[in-house]
């Protein structure tokens, strides 16, 4: 009976939407469509995904539906070498062509410091939010706002940003040091009230990840949507908690995510009387909404069909452009096939490779790198171009390297507890070599000779790798960075070597 008297009343909406002309009440349809992680990729890399694809599909809901509101989930301004080169401005040029209204700041926008990200914002023609990214010297941190209010067909609608606590975590502390990142559901406990007096509608834009987003709609009531990112999640049911539905595009622009709702307005104040995808679904009635055709799962596939939008190319070719030069330049040779990563294996010649470089860049004694960034693909016989030392490294660009001095001591603990987390040694290792059968059995070598376990080494690694050693050591002095990637780190011992073989696969044994 509850079912039915729900569906009479939406059938209700439905001929007030679709008729001609009416008076009090007023109903106003409203479309909010989202990404989330786009990493940058706005030129597709496979079958799947990139927002010059995505604006497509953006762009056709745009002309059908009378209010669309679009917005991002965070993970933007880093990921790809064009926006690496650019500093974040070459998909921030192609989101401002799509017409983004509001994005929160991923922990990835941190990547390369705080300055670089306020010249991404300065070009957006959209605002940042994320309320709980705060200055270090108390109040909002800089051009990121907590929140913003749209006015859509008189009806009020509060967007609000909340970005993870993993930021901190994940970044060297230097590099964000004039920010802290509070508590989000502390801080969307003080907001969500505030806003809800000031608006009709409240969505949170969220980068916490979708577990994080169950929590918040559970803790923190009143909240109509949560638009969420960070963990890549493919939500494609109607995903209900209490009141709260919670949605995420998955990543890479693979999705555009939709939802449908309508806002009553009347002499008692607007309220949201229905939502695509609760009580049923509007592409199930016989005279839908405005006589429009809604989906009937809320994300939209970006797939090879669907083709790209020219304006989106247009303003991300200059950038394609700059980065083709520099990485087509030829900085060496590989006078043989160099494998790359293989799973399960306790060494690699491309990861020894990584591992050499980064350690003549620093002119450290000891490289750890971690061995998961490097690719499997490995290196082909011939020229080495930058673009080879960038494809070296998979996943993300945050692969700056710092300097650290520590005693043998402290590097051999900062070993064995890398092998007993992960029952392996999850290191390329550059100026030692490491035997163990278990974190029991561990026995490290600098330059052929047992370490010394009071003698200080300078260590050079990936500036995760190092934060995750100094969580295990307590004796380590930074000397240096984070400056140059490992990227960047693999292109200049090219250039430098110029003539490359492969590393002596001699370094790490597992005994069984």
């Amino acid at each position: 009976m509850k079912l039915f008297t729900s569906f009479f009343a939406l059938a209700a909406l439905v001929f007030a939407l679709t008729s001609a002309a009416f008076a009090s009440p007023h109903y106003t349809l409203i479309t909010i469509l989202h990404t989330n992680d786009m990493h940058a990729q706005v030129m597709p890399r496979d079958a799947s995904g990139g927002l010059a694809r995505a604006a497509t599909i953006i762009k056709q809901i745009r002309a059908d539906m009378p209010n669309v509101l679009l917005l991002d989930g965070g993970d933007i301004i880093h990921g790809s070498p064009e926006d690496y080169l650019s500093g974040g401005k070459a998909i921030i040029s192609a989101m401002n062509v799509v017409g983004y209204e509001a994005v929160t700041t991923g922990n990835h926008e941190y990547d390369f410091g705080l300055d670089t990200l306020k010249n991404a914002m300065i070009l957006a023609q959209f605002p940042f939010l994320a309320a709980n990214a705060r200055s270090a010297s108390g109040g909002q941190w800089d051009r990121v706002e907590p929140y913003k209010i749209f006015t859509i067909d008189g009806v009020r609608v509060a967007v609000l940003g909340l970005t993870t606590l993993e930021t901190i975590s994940l970044h060297w502390p230097q590099s964000i040091k004039d920010i802290t990142i509070e508590d989000p559901m502390q801080v969307a406990a003080t907001y969500v009230p505030q806003l809800r007096k000031e608006a009709d509608v409240v969505v949170v834009l969220s980068h916490l990840g979708d577990v994080q987003d169950a929590i918040l709609a559970q803790k923190v009531p009143g909240i109509d949507f949560i638009v969420g990112g960070h963990t890549h999640t493919v939500i494609n049911d109607w995903r209900w908690v209490g009141d709260t539905l919670i949605t995420q595009a998955g990543s890479n622009a693979e999705y555009v995510g939709r939802i449908d709702f309508i806002v009553k307005s009347d002499e008692q104040g607007k309220s949201i009387v229905s939502v695509n995808g609760k009580n049923g679904l509007w592409s199930d009635l016989v005279r839908q909404p405005l006589g429009k055709q809604y989906p009937p799962l809320p994300l939209i596939a970006v797939d090879a069909s669907v083709p790209m939008d020219p304006a989106v190319v247009s303003a991300y070719m200059p950038y394609r452009k700059v980065a083709d030069a520099q990485l087509s330049e030829v900085v060496g040779t590989a006078t043989v096939d160099i494998p790359g990563r293989t799973r399960g294996s306790v060494e690699s010649a491309a990861g020894d490779l990584v591992a050499d470089a980064v350690r003549a860049l620093a002119k450290s004694d000891v490289a750890l790198v971690d061995a998961s960034s490097v690719s499997e693909s490995g290196l082909p016989a011939g020229p080495l171009t930058v673009g080879s030392a960038h494809n070296l490294i998979g996943g993300y660009t945050r692969q700056q390297v710092v300097v650290c001095k520590m005693s043998g001591r402290d590097l051999e603990a900062a070993i064995v507890a890398n092998i007993a987390r992960k029952h392996n040694l999850g290191l390329a290792v550059s100026g030692a070599s490491v035997s163990y059968s278990s974190a029991d059995d561990v026995a490290v070598k600098i330059n052929s000779a047992p370490i010394d376990p009071d003698k200080a080494y300078t260590v050079a690694a990936q500036a995760y790798v190092m934060m995750d050693i100094m969580q295990k050591v307590t004796g380590v002095t930074v000397l240096a960075g984070p400056n140059a990637t490992t990227r960047e780190a693999i292109a200049e011992y090219f250039r430098s070597q110029h003539t490359i073989k492969a590393p002596a696969l001699d370094r790490v044994l597992r005994n069984k």
